[in-house]
């Protein structure tokens, strides 16, 4: 099983932390990834870490290229947050550069889609041209409505 936790800021450190125990002393075997970095990785928990965004090389100032997350051994990136498509006008055809950018620096990209209601018509947008035969992928659902307010929405 593959389990993503996506902090963002919602929780504190030390409410982060008590989740990690909690996951890694259970008797489900899953792969455990969590973003954004949470300052402690050592043999205690066993997990991998996901940058919450990809710059587009020589773009975005303040935003990870691929470059730096091979160099941090970092393996995973969420690519299309709704916030960023709602308030930074972050396109399709941004999300699928971004996309095509971590495939081929071998990060396995975490795509966020929710923003339509149709999310078959969405997915195919997001991945339209997009040659990932043999590589991984993550598709992520955001719920539009709680990721905008802030706020926990029942589906």
């Amino acid at each position: 099983m593959l389990t993503i936790f996506n902090f963002k800021n919602k929780l504190s450190i030390h409410e982060q932390l008590d989740l990690l125990k909690l996951f890694n002393e259970g008797n489900v075997k899953t792969e455990l990834i969590i973003s954004p970095i949470i300052p402690v990785n050592d043999n205690e928990y066993s997990f991998s870490i996901a940058s919450q965004n990809i710059a587009i090389k020589g773009r975005n100032v303040g935003d990870l290229t691929c470059e730096h997350l091979n160099y941090y051994n970092i393996k995973y990136a969420f690519i299309g947050h709704l916030e960023r498509q709602k308030f930074l006008n972050e396109t399709k055809d941004i999300i699928r550069s971004k996309i095509k950018q971590t495939l081929v620096e071998n990060i396995t990209p975490i795509i966020c889609f929710g923003k339509d209601k149709n999310y078959i018509a969405e997915i195919h947008q997001l991945l339209s041209g997009i040659q990932f035969q043999g590589k991984e992928i993550i598709l992520a659902y955001e719920i539009l409505s709680a990721t905008l307010s802030g706020k926990r929405t029942t589906v």
